[in-house]
């Protein structure tokens, strides 16, 4: 079964990386275009990036957090209920502690680098 899909799995991966430099463009998160492009304007993007995800990353962790309240306190005496319920919680709340440490690490780098990185003062869009 498998290998009748193997060749879906590329054209996906692709699907999702244009859509998301269509996105990206549209959205005004590329700060130049061609030529006048440089290293500044590359933080800038990867700035405006995280930007963008961080409230949507946050959210779907939100959402995630509650659905897995409501499954603990649904599962009444179903133990494997509370328990899928407590391992959601636990993953998610591991998920954002290793997203906000490698942000951190970033930005430590890039300022020891040199670079400006005002990643902790953004605003919503």
């Amino acid at each position: 079964m498998l290998s009748k899909n193997k060749g879906i799995f590329p054209i996906l991966i692709f699907t999702i990386l244009f859509g998301f430099a269509v996105f990206a463009q549209a959205a005004g998160l590329v700060p130049c275009s061609g030529p006048d492009c440089n290293i500044d304007s590359f933080w800038t993007l990867i700035n405006n990036v995280i930007g963008t995800l961080t409230p949507i990353i946050l959210s779907i962790a939100f959402a995630l957090i509650v659905w897995a309240g409501i499954l603990m306190i649904t599962a009444g005496d179903d133990a494997s209920k509370f328990a899928k319920g407590r391992n959601v919680i636990l993953a998610v709340a591991i998920g954002i502690l290793v997203i906000f440490i490698a942000k951190f690490a970033i930005i430590s780098f890039v300022g020891g680098l040199g670079g400006n990185t005002t990643w902790f003062e953004q605003t919503i869009k």
